[in-house]
């Protein structure tokens, strides 16, 4: 039973860890982060195996659960790191990392402590079982918050990605010029056309009317004489 859930356990955490790494992948949009989050998810899960070894903790299938609920636990802790650190501005890798945990680490924390109270009655029970519960998902809190606000940041600081706030300025920049150039053009078509039509219409005018408007004028008409021209109007 033990090899059984230990090949159940390693290929779980890793399934688990890929998949995660996918989802990462499309919703932090850059790859690094993605990668950091998978390498962040299987030490979570192999430092809590190491703390169920010590803390006297066999591997049985409700530690098993526990194990791969961790991997759900901790993604919260890692990836709203990860988010908040690629919306920075476009900056040093230091002060972007020191910004993203001044923003989402006190709320990292609360939530991995919010979460470790829900669990922490357990431990008042004096059934075992209980204690195969608690103690893997206490594990993998711990080792999340750790992960989450100690190794992601120094990924990020060493290894991090430019900032995606750049990259949408520039997309927004071009966008705007493509908006500008259609609207000048926009803007220009209608003059064009206009002054088309009016040497069109000047081009088209009848010459018996500009005859007849050039030498005719009405001081030199009198009512019994008539229009006297010229000019035929046909």
């Amino acid at each position: 039973l033990y090899i059984l859930l230990r090949e159940l356990v390693i290929r779980s955490v890793f399934l688990v860890a890929l998949c995660v790494m996918i989802v990462g992948g499309v919703m932090l949009i850059h790859p690094t982060l993605a990668g950091f989050m998978f390498v962040a998810l299987t030490l979570i899960c192999v430092d809590t195996m190491g703390g169920m070894y010590y803390w006297d903790v066999p591997l049985n299938p409700p530690s098993y659960m526990c194990i791969v609920i961790s991997v759900g636990l901790s993604v919260d802790y890692c990836s709203h790191i990860t988010y908040t650190f690629l919306l920075q501005p476009d900056g040093p890798r230091s002060i972007r990392a020191a910004e993203s945990l001044r923003e989402i680490g006190p709320s990292v924390i609360k939530g991995g402590f919010t979460t470790w109270l829900g669990l922490c009655m357990a431990f008042t029970v004096k059934l075992r079982m209980f204690h195969y519960f608690i103690k893997p998902l206490t594990l993998g809190v711990f080792f999340g918050l750790y992960h989450g606000i100690v190794l992601i940041p120094l990924a990020c600081y060493y290894f991090g990605p430019t900032s995606v706030a750049n990259m949408t300025k520039k997309t927004q920049g071009g966008a705007e010029d493509v908006v500008v150039a259609d609207a000048l053009a926009a803007e220009v078509e209608p003059e064009k056309e206009l002054n088309e039509e009016g040497e069109g219409n000047e081009n088209n005018e009848d010459p018996n009317l500009s005859c007849f408007s050039a030498r005719v004028s009405p001081d030199t008409l009198s009512p019994d004489e008539g229009a006297k021209s010229d000019c035929t109007i046909q």
